[in-house]
């Protein structure tokens, strides 16, 4: 199955790919600056999840950290 889905992204914005709800489907999700805004479908329109994590210098990142089968966004920070 072939599936094309065309992003609205900026420069600086992260993009990410998880299965936000444990559905065994994997969808968007999008760092700008310090706001993750994740769907839980491919669709067009509002994100159904956003939260403010992090700093925007931040390297984002999206998985199943604690094994439950949700992916979740977290940060990893450099400290100079």
């Amino acid at each position: 199955m072939e599936c094309r889905l065309e992003l609205r992204l900026r420069a600086s914005d992260d993009s990410l790919v998880g299965d936000w709800t444990t559905d065994g489907i994997d969808t968007i999700g999008v760092r700008r600056d310090s706001t993750f805004y994740l769907s839980n479908a491919l669709r067009a329109g509002r994100a159904d999840i956003h939260c403010i994590y992090g700093r925007a210098t931040d390297m984002a990142l999206a998985g199943d950290f604690d094994g439950d089968g949700m992916d979740t966004p977290a940060i990893n920070r450099t400290v100079r």
